[in-house]
């Protein structure tokens, strides 16, 4: 019998591409599949679609939920599965993900958590960038790589010990949870690619690029690790001085200093 498979879809405001991921997992045809949707509350077409799928739903909501961390702990508060994953609602699984990650549970009672292969397209379906490829899960690669979160899929016992999500974290909680997963089970990788992620300017690591490295090094502080890689740094610390310039140009502005004296003298 398959290992039953609980996974989440976190989502808010992307009706353009909601109905696609909701049937890149229905498509799976997995037969132990318990799928649950957590939206905070989208005031677009996400209701709509929601509704029209709802009967496949084990669960699903539409309201405020303090954020994407915590909406998907929520979700896995109520799932019952033996294996977890979490979908985003602009990613998609690549067919016959399910099952092979069932397969690979159950040929690997000792494998705790697993990462496959990832790629990158479009909103119009367009190759995007390199495919992600895992070579080795160990701390140093979830330190420096970014593993690709919708290609990772978990037994409930590890997730019960790591503690879930960090639900102060806005940004790069994957990233804080694979920290966590590293310290407590060696990961396994499967040489497939489970998931496409779609990358549109949208994304919360396109609109805020500075912020998530910025958080990263953060994450790594806070579980104990201070030789941040320099490659971690390097683009945090590159666009700070760009907006350093940027500022002391508007500074030295003799326009600006007019403008500056006429606002003291009020």
């Amino acid at each position: 019998m398959n290992l039953k498979i609980s996974v989440i879809s976190p989502s808010y405001n992307q009706d353009q591409f909601l109905e696609r991921t909701i049937l890149s997992v229905l498509n799976q045809n997995y037969s132990n599949l318990e799928y649950i949707l957590m939206d905070g509350g989208s005031h677009d077409g996400t209701l709509d679609i929601i509704k029209k799928y709802e009967k496949y739903f084990a669960y699903w909501q539409s309201e405020a939920d303090g954020g994407q961390a915590r909406a998907i702990n929520t979700g896995f508060a109520r799932a019952t599965g033996d294996i977890f994953a979490w979908l985003n609602s602009d990613d998609r699984y690549l067919p016959s993900a399910l099952n092979c990650v069932s397969e690979y549970f159950q040929a690997h009672p000792e494998c705790m958590w697993l990462v496959g292969g990832g790629l990158f397209v479009t909103p119009d379906d367009k190759p995007f960038g390199v495919p992600y490829r895992p070579g080795k899960i160990d701390f140093h690669s979830v330190c420096t790589l970014d593993i690709a979160q919708p290609s990772v899929f978990w037994r409930r016992e590890l997730w019960n010990q790591a503690g879930g999500l960090d639900p102060n974290l806005s940004l790069l909680m994957d990233f804080d949870l694979w920290m966590k997963f590293i310290r407590l089970a060696e990961g396994h990788i499967i040489d497939r690619d489970l998931s496409e992620a779609v990358i549109h300017p949208d994304q919360k690591s396109s609109k805020y690029e500075v912020e998530s490295m910025v958080t990263k090094c953060l994450i790594m502080a806070k579980h104990g690790e201070f030789n941040i890689p320099l490659e971690t740094l390097s683009r945090p610390i590159k666009r700070a001085y760009e907006f350093d310039r940027l500022f002391s140009f508007i500074t030295r502005n003799p326009l600006y200093r007019k403008w500056r004296d006429s606002q003291y003298r009020k």
